[in-house]
């Protein structure tokens, strides 16, 4: 963990980065780092957020992100999508980052959904408006070529062989086994009859709520956003809010697809790996050891 003057040393070279290539000030409003697995993000009070990658993998799908965002911000999604104000994604590690306005609302912790108990349906259908005007979006030829190659991990024989060489060696036999149970559900998936705009990473602090109104205000990271199966952002939902919250979802959505949920636990089986090679991958062991505790 970083002490408190790396970290502010951090937080001021961040700041002079941004300050050469941006007209805004940072005189009259709060800033700060926040830290993630992938991203150093400097938020400026409630103008605006700037993404700094943290590993070359993240550095690399920054300019896709971007240009997967210009794509998608004609959409009528009901929500906002992060506005591009500042695109430094082609800069090296270290000095790349994008700007984006900020987007109000919060994340939704998932004790605050258990906590209403039935009244969660409301939330539940706001989550499912949004997939609906995903699953209806015209998928144009231009829409199409800007979400291709995403980084979420569909292809999944590729993905199965790299847990098999660079995670099963630190996985005792059973955990080998669960592994091995896990990658074969997820490999026997046959793909969606009817694609649709995927998020790829639809959970977490990626939603921004006014939990007092129950409304879904933004949706923010969509590096990951790609055409396929709408299964997947279910996954992220049952991660986040539990799989009763994910189930309700489904079942509130327009979409007449039998074997949604069970494809979505079969990806979802397969996060705690994602995490752990993406970790692997990074030099990042924390990220491995807890992507991997199952397994030990």
């Amino acid at each position: 963990m970083q002490t408190q003057e790396a970290a502010a040393e951090r937080l001021s070279a961040f700041v002079g980065i941004v300050a050469t290539a941006w007209d805004g000030s940072f005189g009259h409003d709060a800033v700060r780092l926040e830290t993630g697995q992938d991203h150093d993000v400097l938020v400026v009070g409630t103008e605006a957020v700037f993404r700094f990658p943290r590993t070359q993998r993240a550095l690399d799908t920054l300019p896709r992100e971007v240009a997967a965002l210009g794509a998608l911000t004609g959409l009528s999604i009901g929500v906002v999508l992060p506005d591009v104000i500042l695109d430094r994604s082609n800069d090296a590690l270290g000095r790349a980052f994008t700007g984006h306005r900020y987007l109000q609302g919060e994340p939704l912790p998932r004790g605050s959904v258990d906590a209403v108990g039935p009244m969660a349906f409301r939330f539940a259908m706001e989550l499912a408006r949004v997939l609906d005007a995903l699953a209806g979006a015209d998928v144009t030829p231009a829409l199409a070529e800007a979400l291709t190659s995403a980084p979420v991990r569909a292809d999944f024989p590729a993905f199965a062989d790299a847990v098999r060489e660079r995670l099963a060696p630190r996985m005792s036999s059973d955990g080998r086994a669960r592994a091995e149970g896990e990658l074969a559900a997820v490999l026997a998936l046959a793909p969606p009859d009817r694609p649709s705009i995927v998020h790829g990473d639809f959970g977490g602090t990626n939603l921004r709520w006014d939990a007092d109104a129950t409304r879904l205000t933004g949706v923010l990271d969509w590096g990951q956003a790609h055409v396929g199966d709408p299964a997947y952002d279910i996954a992220s939902i049952g991660a986040t809010y539990g799989w009763d919250l994910a189930a309700t979802v489904h079942a509130t959505t327009e979409r007449d697809d039998p074997g949604l949920l069970d494809r979505a636990r079969a990806y979802a089986g397969t996060f705690a790996l994602q995490e752990a090679l993406a970790g692997v991958v990074d030099g990042d062991e924390v990220a491995a050891r807890r992507g991997l505790k199952a397994y030990a």
